[in-house]
């Protein structure tokens, strides 16, 4: 009986300790293709106005902190009401090839007389996400993560390969700090964006966050995403994809 105790006990010290990694290879779906070379382009509106464009693309792999990693880019292209007012995001993230855990991100980003550079690392001999941004004056925090992670914007990406049925709960990190998000299953829907009309698999952000339309084949391309955020719903959708 107290072996049966210890063995309990065991296991259950084992779940709670798991780490981030460990978690995340539970619930990622391993792509059965090579990422490296495909490019996607999406129209952007927000509050229903267009606003430019955003490319992803996975131009290759390296070795980082003694794994390898995706390096992938983000970049907008404003149009000419943003050009106005001075509006950039660009940003980069080395994505983790066994778990889709985005190791290093940074981000440049303006808007009016606004500018910044935020910067996240992983520590994984402590467990931790390390924030550092510099606006105005550079000000940054460190936070223990125990759940897979992901940034605001990765978190779509993690989506694609993510098993949804497993209703994963993810922590987002910002500059900010960091919440809880989970994502669940949205059945399947017919979408209509401007590289053409699909059926695609829904994943649920915390419902009332946003919905990722995944295409349903296996390259599980993001077609439409919409997100409620701080200043209002924004919608991107799939002009183009190449590989």
């Amino acid at each position: 009986m107290v072996l049966f105790i210890f063995l309990i006990i065991t296991v259950l010290s084992q779940v709670v300790s798991a780490s981030p990694f460990t978690k995340s290879e539970a619930i990622f779906v391993r792509p059965a293709f090579d990422l490296v070379g495909e490019r996607l382009e999406f129209s952007t509106h927000l509050r229903g106005l267009p606003v430019g464009r955003q490319v992803l693309e996975f131009e290759s792999t390296k070795d980082y902190q003694e794994r390898t990693v995706y390096v992938v880019t983000f970049k907008g292209f404003p149009n000419l009401m943003l050009r106005a007012i001075n509006y950039t995001n660009d940003e980069v993230y080395y994505l983790d090839t066994e778990t889709f855990l985005p190791l290093y991100t940074s981000r440049t980003y303006s808007a009016g007389f606004s500018s910044g550079f935020m910067e996240t690392f992983f520590l994984e001999g402590r467990n931790e996400i390390e924030v550092e941004v510099t606006e105005n004056e550079t000000r940054g925090f460190t936070s223990q993560v125990t759940e897979p992670f992901q940034g605001e914007t990765t978190l779509i990406l993690f989506s694609r390969f993510a098993d949804a049925t497993k209703k994963p709960l993810i922590e987002v990190f910002s500059g900010s700090g960091i919440q809880y998000l989970q994502l669940l299953p949205g059945g399947f829907e017919e979408v209509t964006v401007g590289a053409g009309t699909f059926k695609a698999e829904v994943v649920l952000i915390s419902p009332e966050i946003g919905k990722v339309w995944l295409s349903n084949d296996k390259y599980r391309i993001p077609l439409k995403i919409v997100l409620e955020t701080n200043a209002g719903e924004l919608e991107l959708n799939l002009i183009s994809a190449t590989r």
